[in-house]
């Protein structure tokens, strides 16, 4: 059986993955840095964050990796759920929000999971995805 690499979560971000975050502790533990990855996201035209433990919710801190595009049109996609939970429309602002604050209500938490791919919010009324 081929060992999970939890380096995956921040691989597979794109268009079908708009977020990806790993925390610092894991990240080392794979044999990588911060840096590194910056550097990868930087080479493969996505933004990227290094929150600390203070400013978000992951001891160690973590890493986060967005695809700048794909959150933007699933945020497009969602104006309502963003004005009735207070969140941002921009991506950048968006993603910074979701290192920082808790997602309260299940039409915000069901779209952040969304913007982590999670599988188990694909099918989701809540959320309106790109056909």
């Amino acid at each position: 059986m081929a060992k999970h690499d939890p380096l995956n979560d921040l691989w597979q971000v794109g268009w079908s993955k708009p977020i990806g975050y790993l925390p610092l502790r894991a990240i080392e533990s794979c044999g990588s840095s911060a840096t590194q990855l910056s550097a990868w996201a930087e080479k493969n035209d996505l933004k990227h964050a290094l929150v600390t433990e203070d400013e978000g919710h992951v001891v160690s801190g973590a890493v986060y990796i967005w695809h700048e595009g794909a959150v933007q049109r699933l945020l497009n996609l969602n104006p309502n759920i963003l004005t009735r939970s207070g969140w941002p429309t921009e991506a950048d602002a968006f993603v910074k929000t979701v290192a920082t604050r808790t997602a309260e209500g299940e039409d915000i938490y069901d779209l952040v999971g969304a913007m982590f791919d999670d599988k188990r919010m694909v099918q989701t009324p809540r959320v309106h995805r790109p056909r």
